[in-house]
């Protein structure tokens, strides 16, 4: 088949768009369960313990999440979690109805949503070797990638549309999303795994078999780690830019355009990143990655003019986009299928776990040090990134692009 066949196969499209309706979901969700825990309440407090119920599924959830993608028939993981999803959305939509509301049925609604949610990802992401070629594995992660960040980029304006034009629609939205998705993986017949014999390990040393196999392959434990130190920094370039616009007088929908034009930068890094990974390797296109945001970030350390930020943002979301979708690439190439919902769970764990003490590491450099000696600490922290990529004994292991297009076809 062509590297487009599998955007044109039956069930990859069936698969994607089932899951893009879950990231869509969800993204509603993290949005809309704060903002409804905030019109009820009044208070701030509430409203941040109901969004912390909803993003803590993405820290506790992972890992026991990859023994199950692991374990389980993945198509009926997936049509299960759909169908518990459909029943908490539609359990916050329905008290609402009735006139009834509890902020702790919304904490727990959200954690259970949120949850429901990462389990499908990650049996989606294991399960998508399985309905296209090895040739079109790489088109076909790049797809999922950019619908990802689409998703993220709709979410929040949809969630807040549709709270605003009446309290019951998010979640019932949400449930009728669910639902499709559900009928969709209905139509799915082929399996979505190798056949397996049945489960020995005990869970906890299922996960510690996951991230045994990862960290014993210099070149992926390297990657991730790099990327790990990548998303702590960008916690920083992020609150960077919320101080640049305040200080220059911009406003917060300013914020919203700039950061939305940095996700559609990545959802064209998403699509492109396959193209450079085969014409110049993964290991170029990490160096080239770091490289660039280094002299980017260096950028915004004297920019304010508006479009001037816009471009650097969206030339970061861009890379992020290329190399996020390369490096998943790899992973699930090489990656046994036995093992793969847990070595990627592990991957993300350790790839986005750490971005929420970098968040609040940023919040007081900003403050003790100020914007500009920041933004700059944080472009040489990407130059060293990007020096240690280049000199990595690890990354050199790696094949070359002609190499990987040969095993590709």
């Amino acid at each position: 088949m062509s590297a487009r066949g599998g955007v044109r196969n039956p069930d990859f499209l069936k698969l994607w768009a089932g899951a893009g309706l879950n990231h869509l979901a969800v993204r509603v969700g993290a949005i809309t369960y704060p903002l409804l825990a905030l019109w009820h309440s009044g208070s701030p407090g509430v409203a941040g313990l109901v969004m912390a119920a909803v993003l803590l599924p993405n820290l506790v959830v992972q890992l026991p999440a990859g023994v199950l993608v692991d374990r389980l028939d993945r198509r009926r993981l997936m049509l299960w979690c759909d169908v518990g999803c459909v029943l908490v959305t539609g359990s916050v939509g329905g008290a609402l109805l009735a006139g009834a509301y509890w902020t702790a049925h919304l904490a727990v609604a959200g954690f259970l949503h949120g949850a429901l949610c990462v389990v499908h990802a990650l049996a989606e992401q294991a399960a998508v070797r399985h309905v296209v070629s090895a040739g079109e594995l790489p088109v076909a992660l790049g797809r999922n990638e950019a619908r990802s960040r689409g998703a993220a980029l709709l979410g929040q304006p949809v969630g807040s549309v549709l709270l605003a034009a009446g309290r019951t629609l998010p979640f019932l939205v949400a449930a009728a999303a669910h639902l499709a998705s559900l009928l969709l993986l209905l139509t799915i017949r082929r399996d979505l795994q190798e056949s397996r014999g049945p489960a020995a390990e005990p869970p906890l040393r299922a996960v510690r078999a996951g991230a045994a196999w990862l960290f014993a392959r210099p070149f992926l434990r390297t990657l991730v780690l790099l990327l790990s130190a990548s998303n702590v920094v960008f916690q920083a370039v992020t609150l960077a830019l919320m101080e640049i616009v305040v200080r220059g007088h911009g406003s917060v929908a300013l914020v919203g355009v700039i950061t939305a034009l940095s996700g559609l930068g990545g959802m064209a890094g998403a699509l492109t990143g396959s193209w450079w990974a085969r014409r110049a390797g993964l290991r170029p296109l990490v160096i080239g990655a770091f490289a660039l945001w280094s002299l980017v970030i260096a950028a915004l350390a004297v920019s304010t003019s508006p479009p001037v930020l816009a471009l650097l943002y969206t030339l970061i979301g861009y890379a992020g986009g290329a190399i996020n979708v390369s490096a998943h690439v790899r992973l699930v190439q090489v990656t046994p299928d036995a093992l793969l919902g847990r070595v990627t769970s592990v991957a993300l764990l350790v790839g986005m776990g750490p971005a929420a003490a970098g968040s609040l590491a940023a919040g007081l450099l900003l403050d003790a040090a100020g914007t500009t000696r920041t933004v700059l600490g944080m472009s040489a922290v990407m130059a060293l990134l990007a020096a240690v990529a280049a000199l990595s004994p690890a990354l050199r292991g790696e094949p070359t692009a002609r190499a990987q297009n040969r095993r590709g076809k």
